[in-house]
């Protein structure tokens, strides 16, 4: 989610400042959303001192992993192409996920977006234990995998199995299986094509020509063979499916909240609200937490759901200070049902709708300061 800023910075004026090292990807986003920019900055720092956010190294683990596999496949597709095959062995061991290093801009926003929910899912998945306060909302057992009808207990296993593959502690570069949404996935073979294809080319032992068709020919029978619905979000949606009208208990989202079942409890609430569950992840890992209190009282939830809530959220979101829970605990009745109301159907909307509103907010607020 955008934050809203009440003037908006040049690239010049941010690469003037100590906190953003813009200038050493300012040619490569001249073009991107500030925001982008912002991200890659971030998340590639070059030079500047590392940032000890753990939701940096997640999410550059789950980036880096998801490449590396693709690495990996990209080179064994080659293996059946003539022209390059032979050069294969004279490559590096590792190309991508250095060129991306070197070269941050050949990341897409929708891309490095998606890594950054899996890697703040994954930080919420790994949390142990209830708040001592909340036992009562995890009395009700949520163990899926034995359920009596064996498509529900088998999706539930594939989910766990899924979340699994998230959340298993691994090295930066450790390769990890792409199972990200068609979009992202088509995104993440070119990502990982352009820098093998620059590799290849270099070497001098085969044209240009031939190597971008090469790359390309391995590219598409990588995407030929995705199946999107083995990702850990689309078995979520796919398990809320499948419960049909037991979905809707307010026991199975307490309980899936109250025991950090994340993707799962996503996935039941985008439900009842009429989001998507990657949108309404989104919302809760990035979003203005006015958007997270809406969505909670839309569901059904009570002050005290509202701070287990934010509680389960405070790995993967920087500002939620014990401090920040309890003050937003408090104020969570005080909000209107009408204003919650509003606010989701303002969520349901397409979003380049919702950008357009945010910007005539944003000038109109800052053409009433300034007058």
């Amino acid at each position: 989610m955008l934050a809203v800023m009440s003037a908006p910075l040049s690239f010049t004026a941010m690469a003037d400042t100590d906190d953003w090292p813009v200038a050493s990807i300012m040619a490569g986003v001249s073009t991107a959303p500030l925001r982008h920019a912002l991200d890659l900055a971030r998340f590639f720092p070059g030079h500047a001192p590392a940032l000890s956010d753990i939701m940096l190294f997640e999410t550059r683990r789950h980036l880096a992993g998801c490449l590396a596999a693709t690495e990996i496949a990209l080179r064994q597709a080659l293996v059946a192409a003539p022209s390059v095959a032979p050069i294969l062995t004279a490559l590096p061991d590792a190309i991508v996920w250095p060129a991306i290093q070197a070269h941050p801009a050949l990341l897409s926003s929708s891309l490095l977006s998606h890594m950054r929910l899996r890697a703040g899912v994954s930080l919420m998945l790994r949390q142990q234990g209830h708040a001592a306060d909340e036992e009562d909302l995890a009395a009700d057992s949520l163990d899926l995998t034995t359920a009596s009808d064996p498509a529900i207990s088998e999706c539930a296993v594939a989910l766990t199995l899924a979340e699994g593959r998230w959340t298993t502690p691994g090295a930066e570069g450790a390769p990890m299986r792409p199972d990200l949404p068609a979009e992202q996935f088509v995104d993440l073979i070119w990502t990982a094509a352009a820098p093998f294809c620059a590799a290849l080319a270099r070497t001098g032992m085969v044209v240009q020509e031939r190597a971008l068709a090469a790359v390309e020919t391995g590219a598409r029978m990588l995407m030929s063979q995705q199946d999107e619905s083995n990702g850990a979000i689309a078995i979520a949606d796919r398990l809320v499916r499948l419960l049909g009208q037991r979905a809707d208990a307010p026991a199975l989202l307490a309980a899936a909240l109250a025991q950090r079942q994340m993707l799962f409890f996503a996935a039941l609430a985008a439900r009842r609200v009429r989001l998507d569950t990657s949108g309404l992840l989104g919302i809760l890992l990035d979003g203005p937490l006015v958007e997270v209190a809406a969505i909670c009282h839309l569901l059904g939830g009570s002050a005290s759901d509202y701070r287990l809530l934010l509680l389960t959220l405070q790995p993967a979101r920087a500002g939620l200070s014990d401090a920040v829970i309890l003050a937003e605990a408090e104020r969570f009745d005080a909000m209107p049902g009408a204003q919650a109301d509003a606010i989701v159907a303002t969520l349901r909307a397409p979003k380049a709708l919702r950008a357009g509103l945010a910007l005539i907010d944003r000038t109109s607020a800052a053409g009433a300061s300034a007058g």
